[in-house]
């Protein structure tokens, strides 16, 4: 086992900020860098001490820090997730942190606008409609009453992305608690060997779809932030308003047949 920093708990506030290389942290109270995967030791908290899954990290991605928090923060009131590139982008301050968490459940980020469906989309471009699918029946399995929200959430035009969140320490467990056996029973069934390389980021990108779920099934008030994404270019910056208003659009114009033609999975 590898030794490693201690964590953070003096304000009882631990933003961590995922990451797989070395990079500049900013000067931001609370924040607690966690290094995952294999690799070079960068000086950071790690993912592959104590109670972890770190040999996962290719397939689950920021996950492996998720489950490692789960399992090994046992003092943090307030856990957050950010990343080495991606921060919620108004909230340096604790004060402000904690002032919201009094009026919503949790903070997560503010919902990028598709132009399709999640479901769609996923498979346009993240992986496989099987592994919906499966994912959905095991669903369906271990939480019936979920899948109403499932179908809500992958037949709806946006997403909270990023697998960013703030919220209470125990709701974070609680969130940790459902999501974990939901992937380690859909691994159970997936091949992922002769998966492209990208496709098999399987796990964390079906995360940031099953977040919106959780969130939709439990009636939870979440507030929105938007997100600084460090390594966005200028042009990308300037052109995601447009971007964004154009998804809005062309989803609204084509929502019911959308949600029309998804039906027909489960019919």
């Amino acid at each position: 086992m590898n030794s490693s920093p201690s964590i953070r708990h003096d304000a009882g506030i631990s933003e961590y900020v995922v990451a797989h290389k070395a990079f500049r942290v900013p000067d931001y109270p609370d924040l607690v860098p966690i290094q995952v995967g294999a690799g070079e030791d960068l000086g950071f908290l790690r993912d592959n001490t104590g109670d972890n899954i770190s040999e996962r990290n290719p397939s689950w991605c920021e996950l492996t820090a998720l489950y490692w928090i789960w399992k090994n923060d046992r003092h943090s009131r307030i856990i957050g997730i950010n990343h080495y590139r991606r921060y919620f982008e108004d909230l340096q301050d604790p004060a402000r942190i904690e002032e919201l968490l009094k009026k919503y459940d949790l903070i997560v980020a503010a919902p990028e606008p598709l132009k399709e469906t999640v479901w769609e989309q996923y498979v346009q471009t993240s992986g496989y409609e099987k592994d919906l699918r499966n994912l959905r029946a095991i669903l369906k399995t271990l939480h019936p009453e979920d899948v109403a929200a499932f179908d809500k959430v992958m037949s709806s035009g946006s997403l909270h992305l990023y697998n960013m969140v703030i919220m209470p320490a125990s709701l974070y467990r609680s969130y940790c608690a459902w999501l974990f056996p939901l992937l380690f029973k859909l691994e159970e069934q997936t091949d992922i060997s002769q998966y492209p390389a990208y496709e098999k980021r399987i796990y964390g990108f079906l995360a940031e779809r099953l977040l919106n779920v959780w969130i939709e099934a439990r009636g939870l008030h979440a507030a929105s932030r938007p997100v600084l994404q460090l390594e966005q270019s200028e042009k990308e910056k300037r052109h995601m308003p447009i971007r964004r208003l154009r998804n809005r659009v062309q989803y609204a114009l084509t929502r019911s047949w959308r949600r029309k033609e998804f039906r027909k999975h489960y019919e």
